[in-house]
């Protein structure tokens, strides 16, 4: 199984919340945790990843994919309830003709009301 990471909505709201900074890093000092890399003191909180010493750490907020993500939390806003329910659209009808169930042929409006 592959390694959830953390939703954008979610990477907004630790910013806000003052959990982590906009590039990752984390307020607070991370409690030593000897499962994870580096005993989970270097971590990444816009990537949810965790390294295995600072130099690594360093050259991976460097990288393309750290700069996008931070790029994205910057520039977007993440989408609400709201949002979700102000864009409710079926787009157009395409013009879709009635249906005769026993044939399957579209009805000739002209000889319905015969």
């Amino acid at each position: 199984m592959k390694h959830k990471t953390k939703d954008f909505d979610q990477i907004v709201s630790a910013i806000k919340n003052g959990e982590m900074n906009v590039n990752g890093e984390m307020a607070k000092a991370m409690p030593i945790d000897e499962d994870k890399p580096g005993f989970g003191q270097f971590y990444c909180g816009v990537c949810d990843k965790h390294f295995i010493s600072q130099a690594v750490y360093l050259k991976h907020c460097t990288q393309g994919p750290h700069k996008s993500k931070v790029k994205r939390v910057q520039k977007e806003k993440p989408w609400t309830v709201e949002d979700a329910k102000g864009r409710i659209d079926n787009g157009p009808k395409l013009g879709r003709k009635p249906w005769d169930n026993d044939l399957n042929l579209p009805v000739n409006q002209n000889q319905a009301n015969q």
